[in-house]
């Protein structure tokens, strides 16, 4: 994929773990960053296929918000972990 963010995100999560448990427990973030940003670009291509919206929330996409807006056009909207009335508002109006 040509998506910067994408890249940086999937280049991180393929970098190896140490043994320490501090390294450990940053390898996994970077895997689970990295399963979020497939989910998102997989939700992405579904929109071909009819899906109406594609809002997205969590942690990854409150750090790289205007970056998805930016390179991932389908997606509709993003949601921070820090913005609890914007959820609520975001699933009434589906």
């Amino acid at each position: 994929m040509g998506i910067p963010f994408a890249r940086r995100v999937r280049a991180d999560a393929s970098r190896g773990g140490g043994g320490d448990s501090r390294r450990e427990y940053v390898q996994l973030h970077r895997v689970r960053a990295k399963e979020s940003v497939d989910t998102i670009l997989e939700m992405a291509e579904h929109k071909k296929f009819g899906a109406r919206r594609i809002d997205c929330a969590g942690c990854l996409v409150e750090r790289y918000r205007n970056q998805i807006l930016e390179q991932v056009p389908e997606v509709d909207a993003v949601v921070g972990t820090g913005e609890v009335e914007r959820i609520i508002e975001r699933s009434k109006a589906i």
